[in-house]
């Protein structure tokens, strides 16, 4: 190999050290910046952990107020749908009415309506769902689960979801006495 082509070999390898270490300076600088991204990240997530767990805790304390709520009144509270099935009650039906909650949760409300009364009962809900009334009050007759009678006053209200009604929701209460007094 003579002068000229050592030189040139030399040149190249420096070239190629130079680009070398510029590489490795750039790549440094990508990871530094790669690591501080990452840490960032850890950070927002660790914030963000925080909130969840507190937006948790509070809908978990939200939950429980209002089951105690719920629980607390004297009166029976349910929910059904537009067709007339039963998606909640509360635990009071038990006491007034006999039933479990999942005795009643899944069925159609005229099973617990005395038979006279359910069509007119029906033509009530059907009123009330095409004339789209906010809130009524409906007194009937209805069966204990030992066979007894219980009649119930209940105030009625429509629940709209996107404009369309997406449940009833009603408080009942226990009026036989007062319905036995009427008929004295």
């Amino acid at each position: 190999m003579n002068t000229n082509e050592i030189e040139l070999l030399k040149k190249k390898l420096e070239r190629e050290r130079a680009a070398r270490i510029q590489a490795e300076t750039i790549l440094e600088e990508k990871a530094m910046e790669l690591f501080e991204s990452n840490q960032n990240l850890i950070r927002l997530n660790q914030r963000l952990e925080v909130q969840i767990n507190e937006k948790v805790s509070e809908l978990s304390k939200s939950e429980i107020r209002y089951k105690q709520l719920i629980e607390s009144v004297q009166d029976i509270i349910y929910k059904i749908s537009p067709d007339g099935f039963f998606t909640f009650v509360n635990p009071i039906v038990e006491q007034r009415l006999g039933y479990l909650e999942s005795e009643i949760v899944g069925r159609h409300f005229t099973e617990l309506v005395l038979p006279d009364h359910r069509e007119n009962l029906v033509n009530f809900y059907l009123d009330m769902i095409q004339s789209k009334k906010e809130s009524t009050y409906n007194e009937f007759p209805v069966f204990h689960k030992d066979g007894h009678i219980v009649w119930i006053g209940q105030t009625v209200r429509l629940m709209l979801g996107k404009g369309e009604i997406s449940e009833l929701v009603a408080v009942a209460r226990d009026i036989t006495d007062r319905k036995s007094t009427e008929e004295v």
